[in-house]
């Protein structure tokens, strides 16, 4: 690890055997694997030498020269994984001034070099230890020079070399990237010349380096790929040849600014680039609204005239940054200004919801039922509709006349009060409606108050109490009738029993709309009056709310009704006020004219009257007829 500042700067040269491997974050190592090696596979261990990392290729085997280190005069004899090199490092070719000291660590097979710089002078390496660096025994980072660590803006990290071969040629490697600490952190491997990357999209997993790197590099018809979770190993396709690679860690050149602006309709705004290269020189590349603009880094928005409630919701802008020429020092960024709502619009209607306009006559406060919470009606919950889509709104009512309407919880209009059918049929109220900014709008509810079965029916009651004699069996006699405060009331009649005997209604039957019939031929020498009760029910039996009133008859049996008074009436010529008594054989007979052309006739009770005054008997006329009928009339129980 190497710590530069402008006081000390501390330098660990180890060559460490390890059964693994652990690197920093964004970085790609590249390691060589051969099929033919004998002893535990090559692992790579790290060490830092004034502005270099330098990684040594060693295997488990080796050893060191002496019975210990000190002074610099003993060296460690470690060699390469296939046993054929000895690599040496002196401590010697560290140049003064320094102070450095060497240990060795039996358990981890470890030499190190720690040295210090002394006052302020920067820590150097001779040429020995340089070309040891540049040999085909280690590999080393690009870039930097030998006093000095470089702090460029971006930094590549790409990994060279071999064991025993020409530098960066092999049969098989095992590419090992580490995990992602941000995004559009590129990882770029080489085959044969040709590249082959996967950019980061956030702090990604090594796991998903890996995948994302074998569905790019398997494209090679050079090598195949297999994803080994945590490295991606790579064969030539081709047994005995080899093929050259390289590997390394780029942090693309990006805009780092947000692409996403939000400001409100109808103003102004700028926004500041930035990308992660301060040299960068911004640029606009496409423009097609006209309303953006650029001084250096300050990108401005002229929305002056943009409008929410218009089509256009938002705008976009290119931008280009640049810091050279090629690909990987342009880069483009689509900017989008969405439009922030404010209020300038009136509500322009108010909507109910999840209730209902139609209410059954006394439901309200204490009623349960149809969308009733807590008793009380739920005409509807209130929503506005309004072209600011951000707005919020207050409810009010107005000219709610008896009080049968309330607000509760802000938004849910409902009935408190119970409402007769009897007395309303509907029941308005005005809702007022304001927003924010005290547009207002008002909205006329109205709701609909439907019957229900509340009032008990009439007591029934028969067209006649009297059966004709000689009424045959099965004829319809009467028919019953009621009266019901409730529109649309459906009446339903049958006969209601009392104590066995009580009454005659095995003689009888009767249809639920109240036809009466008798099932016998009536003969008063047998029976010359009958005994029954009749119900009405205002709806079906076993239907809630049901009412029932029951009435008892009498039924006499009577002689055919005939008139038994003279049929000829004999008057004077030019006389008036001939009267004719008319008697028939039931005395609550009435009498009525059914037929009168000449109409000379009148009937007053009893009493036909004939007004001959015009009457003359020379005429051609001699005489008058008139149809009379007796009838007993409607009699009720």
């Amino acid at each position: 690890m190497t710590i530069l500042n402008r006081y000390t700067t501390t330098i660990l040269l180890s060559l460490t055997l390890l059964a693994s491997q652990a690197f920093a974050v964004n970085t790609l190592g590249a390691n060589q694997v051969t099929a033919n090696i004998a002893t535990t596979p090559a692992v790579q261990a790290t060490t830092t030498l004034g502005p270099l990392t330098i990684t040594s290729k060693v295997g488990t085997v080796g050893g060191w020269k002496g019975e210990r280190v000190d002074d610099g005069h003993q060296q460690p004899l470690l060699t390469s994984a296939d046993g054929n090199n000895t690599l040496g490092f002196n401590i010697a070719n560290i140049v003064s001034p320094h102070i450095c000291d060497a240990s060795y660590s039996h358990s981890r097979l470890e030499f190190s070099y720690i040295c210090h710089r002394n006052n302020d002078n920067p820590i150097t390496y001779n040429s020995v230890a340089k070309d040891l660096i540049a040999s085909n025994l280690f590999q080393s980072v690009t870039g930097g020079s030998e006093t000095e660590l470089p702090n460029p803006t971006r930094v590549t990290k790409h990994f060279t070399g071999g064991v025993n071969a020409t530098a960066g040629t092999a049969q098989v490697v095992d590419f090992e990237p580490t995990e992602a600490n941000a995004a559009n952190i590129v990882y770029k491997i080489t085959i044969n010349a040709k590249e082959y990357t996967y950019t980061t999209t956030g702090s990604d997993s090594v796991a998903t380096i890996v995948s994302n790197l074998q569905t790019t590099v398997n494209a090679d018809s050079v090598v195949t790929c297999t994803n080994q979770n945590t490295k991606l190993t790579c064969n030539a396709n081709v047994a005995g040849t080899s093929f050259t690679y390289a590997a390394s860690v780029i942090t693309s050149f990006t805009i780092a600014s947000t692409n996403i602006i939000t400001i409100f309709e109808g103003t102004s705004d700028t926004h500041t680039l930035v990308a992660n290269d301060t040299t960068a020189i911004f640029n606009i590349i496409e423009n097609t609204s006209n309303l953006f603009s650029l001084n250096g880094s300050t990108l401005s928005f002229d929305g002056a005239a943009t409008d929410l409630e218009s089509n256009v919701k938002s705008y976009t802008v290119k931008v280009k940054a640049s810091i050279g020429t090629g690909t990987d020092k342009n880069t483009e960024q689509t900017i989008i200004v969405k439009l922030g709502d404010i209020n300038d619009n009136t509500p322009t209607d108010i909507v109910l919801s999840g209730g209902n306009l139609e209410v059954k006559e006394h439901w309200g406060y204490h009623s349960q039922g149809l969308n009733g919470i807590d008793g009380v009606f739920l005409v509807g919950n209130l929503s506005a509709i309004d072209a600011d889509t951000t707005d919020t709104f207050t409810f009010s009512l107005e000219n709610n006349t008896g009080d049968f309407f309330k607000i509760i919880d802000d938004t849910k209009l409902r009935l408190i009060s119970a409402i007769d059918y009897e007395k309303y049929k509907t029941k308005s109220v005005d809702v007022r409606v304001t927003d924010a900014a005290g547009h207002e709008y008002v909205e006329t509810v109205t709701i609909t108050i439907t019957d229900v079965n509340d009032s008990q029916p009439s007591h029934p009651k028969l067209s006649t109490l009297t059966i004709v004699e000689g009424t045959a069996a099965n004829t319809q006699i009467a028919t019953a009738s009621a009266t019901d405060p409730d529109a649309n009331t459906e009446f339903h009649y049958d006969f209601l029993d009392g104590a066995p005997g009580e009454f005659n209604h095995d003689k009888f039957s009767i249809t639920s709309d109240g036809k009466l019939f008798i099932t016998e031929m009536v003969d008063s020498t047998v029976k010359s009056s009958y005994k029954i009760r009749i119900r009405v029910r205002d709806g079906l039996l076993g239907t809630p709310g049901v009412h029932d009133r029951s009435t008892q008859f009498i039924l006499t049996v009577k002689p055919i009704l005939t008139i038994t008074s003279s049929n000829t009436l004999y008057a004077n010529e030019g006389v008036n006020n001939t009267t004719h008594t008319l008697v028939a054989n039931d005395t609550e007979a009435t009498f009525s004219i059914i037929e009168d052309t000449s109409n000379l006739f009148s009937i007053d009770g009893q009493t036909l009257t004939f007004n001959g005054t015009t009457a003359n008997f020379e005429s051609n006329t001699k005489s008058y007829t008139v149809k009379v009928k007796a009838s007993t009339g409607i009699v009720t129980g």
